[in-house]
């Protein structure tokens, strides 16, 4: 009885831990863990979008840690397209896209 308690607590904690989070793997195959609340985008005076937050990082070893994203600018609402100054494949702009804080033009 005890044994079935404890199974049951133990993957409704898993569960609850990982419910709504995202992960993204970058080109290097490190994994990053993306929760909400975890990103933060908005919209700039001139209609790009960018966004910044933090992820927990696993590297290709296994350790894990949290890591902050700096600001990047993931799309552009202005209907300009200067690819230069966006920058769509950032692991943030694909967190924040994944979890639904902005939805990408392209």
């Amino acid at each position: 009885m005890k044994k079935t308690f404890l199974l049951a607590l133990m993957s409704f904690i898993f569960a609850g831990c990982s419910a709504g989070s995202v992960q993204v793997t970058d080109l290097k195959g490190n994994k990053y863990t993306f929760k909400p609340g975890f990103v933060t985008c908005r919209t700039e005076t001139w209609g790009a979008i960018g966004c910044q937050g933090q992820a927990i990082k696993k590297n290709m070893a296994g350790r894990r840690y949290v890591v902050q994203l700096r600001r990047r600018v993931c799309d552009d609402t202005s209907g300009d397209t200067n690819y230069l100054l966006m920058d769509h494949d950032a692991v943030v702009c694909e967190g924040a896209r994944r979890l639904g804080i902005y939805q990408s033009k392209r």
